[in-house]
């Protein structure tokens, strides 16, 4: 549960489903340990705590929280609600600038743990260990783990979203590939079981074992679940219920092609042809500062490209409620998952027509290359025109939601 613990603010992908399964494997008197990077070592975390992660409270956080919250001062705790909604994204820079320059000032050799007091988490003979989140982010864990499974012969199985970084490495900040190259390597030859999310990583996972020529591992698809508990939605702010608009939803980042909805709209204008107003709702990713550069300074785009940062899975469900349609232009994917959100809340979906995305929708979702502007463009304008409508009312009678349950169930038997 390492991922979970370093991770702030709401969960969305590897989290999400990090905490999906665990809450699940709980109910089956799973135990649950994190990786001690200080001390070198597996400690046993309750799932009560982990709990209170899925609201984003962990102790980590609040300490970070009350650190800037007194660097602010007194006038901090006398701001109205909206006016802290506000300076929230500041406060949130703030903090992970501080949380950045403390780590790599601190010597951490003299450093204790925070986790000292915990209890060594036991392995024994016949056990198995599951592993879902980003594992190439603490490579020494799975080191380790491979070292209690020669001892006590415990069975490692490792969960995959998809390997992209490695057959991708364009569309990812440089340091990311050579990681994740070498995590996947230690993977292949010693996981028992790797789960995957998609044919489309499976397939990739298949190469790259012939290309290492190692000894290729089980390997299991798994669908994700996609029905996600929300309470009651809510209007972001800056959106009115009034407006049109198609929705993007997705990390603001280069993967996910967010250019070509620019590229778009900007064809639409040179051709006089009203194009929708378009709503992207994510946070913000890695190389991405000259598409948010020219779309806050463009005069056309600036009034009709929102880009919404840091919202809660509340105001999210707000925007699938209200938008005509949505759109999902990302390069590649290991599996799409606002795709699979579109459908749930019954919204028809164009994506692009690469990778995992193809598995998705059972022909209830329109395809275009995420190469091609003009492709996206007239798709657009054909459904914005009224036939959104009827291919919506196709997708809200026809489209089966696949529940978390039901896909925990299948990893279950996958891992068993």
């Amino acid at each position: 549960m390492t991922d979970l613990v370093a991770w702030s603010g709401n969960f969305t992908g590897i989290q999400r489903v990090v905490y999906s399964y665990a809450k699940r494997f709980m109910a089956d008197g799973a135990k649950f340990f994190i990786y001690d990077k200080l001390d070198n070592r597996h400690v046993e975390v309750s799932f009560a705590i982990l709990a209170k992660l899925s609201a984003g409270t962990t102790e980590q956080t609040q300490l970070a929280r009350q650190k800037v919250k007194q660097f602010i001062g007194k006038p901090y705790y006398l701001l109205s609600d909206n006016q802290r909604k506000i300076l929230k994204p500041i406060v949130r820079a703030a903090n992970h600038l501080v949380r950045s320059v403390l780590y790599h000032t601190v010597d951490h050799s003299v450093q204790r743990s925070i986790y000292r007091d915990y209890p060594l988490a036991s392995f024994a003979k016949g056990d198995t260990v599951v592993l879902i989140g980003a594992g190439w982010n603490e490579p020494e864990s799975i080191k380790l783990l491979c070292t209690i499974r020669d001892k006590h012969a415990i069975r490692i199985v490792q969960h995959i979203n998809d390997i992209l970084p490695i057959y991708q490495p364009h569309l990812f900040v440089d340091y990311l590939s050579k990681i994740f190259m070498s995590y996947m390597e230690i993977v292949i030859k010693n996981a028992d079981i790797i789960t995957v999310i998609s044919e489309a990583t499976k397939r990739d996972l298949v190469i790259f074992c012939k290309e290492q020529k190692a000894v290729q591992p089980v390997i299991k698809v798994v669908r994700l679940g996609e029905d996600v508990p929300v309470t009651r939605p809510v209007n972001p702010e800056g959106i009115r219920s009034s407006d049109k608009f198609i929705l993007s939803v997705g990390t603001f980042e280069i993967r996910k092609n967010y250019i070509l909805l620019y590229q778009a709209a900007k064809l639409a204008q040179l051709e006089g042809r009203d194009f929708p107003d378009i709503v992207i709702a994510g946070r913000k990713g890695w190389l991405t500062e000259d598409l948010t550069y020219v779309i806050d300074k463009d005069p056309f785009t600036r009034g009709h490209i929102r880009w919404l940062q840091n919202l809660s899975d509340e105001e999210i469900d707000w925007l699938y409620g209200h938008c005509m349609f949505t759109v999902f232009p990302s390069l590649c994917e290991g599996w799409g998952l606002p795709v699979v959100e579109s459908l749930q809340h019954g919204k028809l979906c164009i994506a692009s027509s690469v990778s995992s995305m193809l598995e998705i929708g059972n022909g209830m979702v329109d395809y275009f290359s995420p190469y091609d502007a003009r492709s996206i463009m007239e798709k657009v304008l054909t459904y914005s025109s009224g036939a959104y409508k009827e291919k919506n009312r196709i997708v809200q009678n026809s489209y089966e939601v696949y529940s978390w349950d039901d896909s925990y169930t299948s990893f279950k038997d996958a891992v068993s």
